[in-house]
């Protein structure tokens, strides 16, 4: 049987943060796929936030952080890119960076359907082991 993430997250009694090591099976090209449909999900907030909440904080950040100004970003753990894709889209020069063994096929091209393009000169992707 399956864990599903749910199953992770309530299992009693809650393990002690890494006491069962690092096991997460990065290497596992299975894994990476399911982990970017986690991402994509319109369904939960397991990932990566519902679109309408990305949106927000994106939001946020532009107005907030960058006094409505473009800047030069780096998305650190960007997973699927939907955070870096959106700054993007508003003027912002980024490059999001993650770390995957095995990259899921089509990681960009699933932030870009998610989000109107923007030109691709303002946003690049780096997914690869370190």
């Amino acid at each position: 049987m399956m864990n599903t993430i749910l199953d992770i997250v309530d299992r009693i009694p809650k393990p002690a943060p890494w006491s069962e090591g690092d096991n997460i099976p990065w290497d596992d090209p299975g894994f990476s796929e399911r982990m970017l449909a986690k991402h994509l999900s319109q369904e939960h907030d397991l990932a990566s936030r519902r679109s309408e909440t990305i949106d927000h904080h994106v939001e946020w950040i532009f107005s907030e952080v960058l006094n409505s100004r473009p800047a030069r970003l780096l998305d650190l753990a960007c997973g699927p890119g939907l955070n870096t894709v959106r700054l993007a889209r508003i003027g912002c020069e980024c490059a999001g960076v993650d770390f995957s063994p095995e990259p899921p096929h089509g990681c960009q091209t699933a932030a870009w359907a998610w989000v109107p393009r923007s030109p691709l000169h303002h946003c690049c992707f780096v997914m690869s082991a370190l």
